[in-house]
């Protein structure tokens, strides 16, 4: 059975994503979150994003 989770960065359902922390991430957001350039606009956004997802993750501990 395939499953679906919700991109955080995008909010898209997908099929192909990768878990990270308590979070998803398509395989779409991924790949340009491995091509962006530190001086990109979507770059802060992106880590803005992953700081809320580990921020997330040490309050559940």
């Amino acid at each position: 059975m395939n499953q679906t989770a919700s991109c955080c960065m995008c909010k898209e359902k997908a099929q192909k994503y990768i878990k990270v922390l308590d979070g998803y991430i398509c395989e779409d957001c991924e790949r340009v979150i491995s091509t962006l350039d530190v001086d990109d606009v979507k770059y802060e956004y992106y880590n803005i994003i992953l700081k809320r997802l580990w921020h997330k993750f040490l309050v559940s501990m």
